[in-house]
């Protein structure tokens, strides 16, 4: 997910800057605020997903783990912050050659999506679209095609036929398809 929407230090060499910067920022609003204030909690994700973007998908996991644990605690299970904070943690898991885990963190993520901010909203869209690729990675290709079907028929009801995450949508299922 994390890079499927872009999110990349790695240009400019901005990596090491931002991991440090946000270790910081997570040293001082721990401090000063306690580990589970907004601010604490907002930059340890933000630490995690530099960590993510440097390619320490071990490090990152934990810090993940982490601000999840920390959001759920805080906030609850069900805020949009901490569906987020899930369907991230599902995306370390995958870069990081846990599939299994990524599916069952995915899976979840996806169902308290739908439920708490319906299946249109773009969080639901973006971690369907994480499953569906975590399916086809772990040999679920049945399960894979099914999740791109359905979801091309959101997304272009949703979002309109010609729409980047339909084009991927459309794309991605069309290589779905192609491996079974």
């Amino acid at each position: 997910m994390l890079l499927r929407q872009g999110i990349s230090l790695q240009d400019g060499g901005l990596t090491g800057s931002a991991i440090s910067h946000w270790q910081a920022m997570l040293a001082t609003s721990t401090r000063l605020l306690g580990a589970g204030h907004a601010q604490a909690v907002a930059a340890r994700d933000r630490l995690a997903v530099a960590l993510a973007a440097a390619g320490r998908s071990g490090d990152a996991i934990a810090v993940f783990q982490t601000a999840l644990a920390d959001r759920e605690r805080h906030q609850g299970y069900e805020p949009p912050d901490t569906i987020t904070a899930r369907g991230h943690l599902a995306s370390a898991y995958s870069a990081a050659g846990q599939p299994a885990q990524a599916v069952a963190a995915y899976e979840q993520m996806v169902a308290d999506a739908s439920r708490q901010l319906g299946g249109w909203h773009p969080v639901t869209l973006t971690g369907r679209i994480g499953l569906a690729q975590t399916y086809l990675t772990v040999g679920r290709d049945s399960d894979s095609v099914a999740a791109y079907q359905e979801l091309m028929t959101d997304t272009e009801r949703i979002l309109g036929p010609d729409h980047p995450m339909t084009r991927t949508v459309r794309e991605d299922l069309g290589h779905a398809a192609g491996t079974g």
